[in-house]
């Protein structure tokens, strides 16, 4: 008798699985339920027929245009796979649940019209997910008992949407909603077409994302490549998922803060040429014990005039194992484990001038650092200290993996990619097993993501060419230097007060002349330099008419 209601209970819950109603299946009943009586016959509103069965009306979807003008005007589709705020079908359901989706007036009134049952907020979700997901008629994307829990009180706080740029100045692209029932966890990507017809300037960059999110990152697709992906979005299920993503895409940036902003130096952009699409990647963990947590973000991109850039700001991102990250494994013996990334050029080595260094571990990271490489191999000054808070301030004593210190250099770091740059991370695993690379928290990485131009930027005063013509020159004797001071020189129009700082190669100011006030003509400063270390230092002169900046070099 047990075995057969152990059977029984077998067949039942198999059942259930193989009955489980595809997202489709319950837009397609809600369409034939609220939609089909308006949309029906041989003149249905909108001109717009939705009474067929749900092979052939997705197809009709997918192959109708709005006959609204203004939605042509805007390039609009009825249904446009992976862009609920692009398809009319949506934006004419959708009421006030989505502002990325508020219709114009001249979109006309809501559907459903003329006294019809109005959707639900559960429904008009449920339309959405189908669209975002673009996993036509065969998959559940999400669960609408989820959705209804989180609309009828169970969810956390939405994230607040930030003002859209001006058309003149940028746009805003807009990810989800993602739904997580508490402590769930997942990475998904996202193609997103950004529909620029000739190549664009980017200038600046600004996040906004759930504060338990663990990190967003974009990714520009290889030139012809994204058509190989899927249009809406796509869970990541398997490493072999990400490599695919990996392997046909460029880094541009990765962030882990709930507001992120990120100003390019002046005289730098992003180019993203015409016909850019990215891949929005978002790695998400509901930390909480109760609430579902709604995971979006949103992200303003501010551009440039073009041409205005000098030089073309690049981004890379380093793993350990170069191709093949599953070369990290860090055994479960509760001690300190500490791995190399030995990132340079052997042949053809260039000249790279570095401006952001960022690490990028899982939970049993507990330090990481980076050091310029000597061309021997051997660890030469460092440039990156983990221990310090988020933006690489203040040294906080410990490395706080969720929120990995973000160091812009000021000005830009000058490397020869012959010597090149050493990233070491320190792990700790106390867990229960040997951890490798992995998608989860649960997993490990040791990632680095760096920008660099292709020349040099001056980032502590302003871009030489979009300023007036310096009216003094810095020279500093002897440099390389060799003893334990340094003649500064300069030449004044007039009479001034010239202050004088060093900034080590973090940017951080280390050392300062109290202001003076000088006579006009050549000048010369003699600066004690023997408590400095041996490395590469910056110095700035400056007055009320301008600065400038030299490279010191202490042996």
């Amino acid at each position: 008798m047990k075995h057969l209601t152990f059977t029984l209970l077998f067949l039942c819950s198999s059942l259930l699985v193989m009955a489980q109603e595809s997202t489709y299946d319950y837009v397609y009943n809600v369409i034939q339920t609220k939609c089909k009586s308006c949309h029906s016959g041989s003149s249905p509103a909108g001109k717009l027929a939705l009474d067929m069965d749900k092979e052939a009306l997705y197809e009709h979807l997918l192959s109708v245009e709005p006959t609204n003008p203004y939605a042509k005007e805007q390039g609009f589709k009825m249904l446009d796979p992976g862009y609920p705020d692009r398809s009319f079908l949506f934006r004419k359901c959708n009421n006030d649940l989505y502002a990325t989706a508020e219709r114009a007036n001249a979109e006309g009134g809501l559907m459903p019209a003329y006294g019809g049952e109005p959707l639900t907020k559960t429904e008009q979700e449920m339309i959405r997910q189908w669209i975002l997901f673009d996993r036509s008629n065969t998959e559940q994307v999400v669960d609408p008992d989820v959705v209804e829990r989180f609309y009828n009180g169970e969810g956390q706080a939405r994230v607040e949407r930030p003002p859209v740029p001006d058309p003149s100045e940028g746009f805003q692209l807009y990810m989800g909603t993602i739904f997580l029932e508490p402590q769930e966890e997942i990475e998904v990507h996202k193609r997103q077409d950004l529909r620029i017809p000739d190549s664009v300037e980017v200038k600046r960059i600004e996040l906004f994302m759930n504060e338990s999110s663990h990190h967003c990152a974009i990714f520009k697709f290889n030139p012809g490549s994204a058509e190989n992906f899927p249009a809406g979005a796509k869970v990541i299920g398997s490493l072999v998922d990400q490599y695919d993503y990996f392997f046909e895409t460029s880094f541009v940036l990765n962030s882990q803060f709930a507001h992120y902003q990120l100003e390019l130096p002046p005289s730098t952009a992003f180019i993203w040429e015409g016909g850019t699409e990215l891949s929005l990647n978002y790695h998400i963990r509901n930390y909480s014990e109760t609430g579902i947590l709604p995971a979006e973000f949103y992200i303003n991109v501010y551009t440039q005039p073009k041409g205005t850039a000098k030089y073309a700001m690049k981004s890379e991102t380093i793993n350990f194992g170069g191709n093949n990250p599953l070369s990290l494994r860090i055994k479960n013996n509760a001690t300190d484990s500490t791995f190399v990334i030995d990132h340079f050029q052997e042949e053809n080595a260039e000249t790279r001038y570095y401006w952001a260094f960022q690490g990028h571990t899982h939970k049993y990271g507990i330090d990481y650092d980076i050091f310029h490489r000597n061309v021997d191999g051997t660890k030469g000054d460092q440039i990156y200290e983990g221990f310090y808070n988020a933006d690489h301030t203040v040294n906080q004593g410990y490395f706080d993996f969720e929120h990995p210190p973000l160091l812009l250099v000021n000005p830009l770091l000058e490397i020869d990619m012959a010597e090149g740059l050493l990233f070491e991370a320190t792990f700790n695993n106390y867990g229960d097993e040997t951890v490798l690379f992995g998608l989860t928290t649960a997993d490990e990485m040791f990632a680095g993501y760096l920008m660099y131009t292709d020349g040099p930027v001056n980032t502590v005063g302003v871009e030489e060419e979009l300023m007036a013509p310096s009216l003094f020159e810095v020279l500093v004797h002897p440099n390389p230097v060799v003893n334990d001071w340094i003649e500064v020189s300069y030449q004044l129009p007039s009479s001034e007060q010239v202050q004088i700082n060093l900034y080590d190669v973090q940017g951080k100011l280390i050392q300062v002349v109290p202001p003076l006030l000088v006579g006009s003509g050549s000048q010369k400063q003699q600066l004690s330099v023997e408590h400095l270390v041996p490395g590469i230092y910056f110095l700035e002169v400056s007055s009320a008419e301008g600065s400038e900046t030299v490279k010191v070099i202490i042996e």
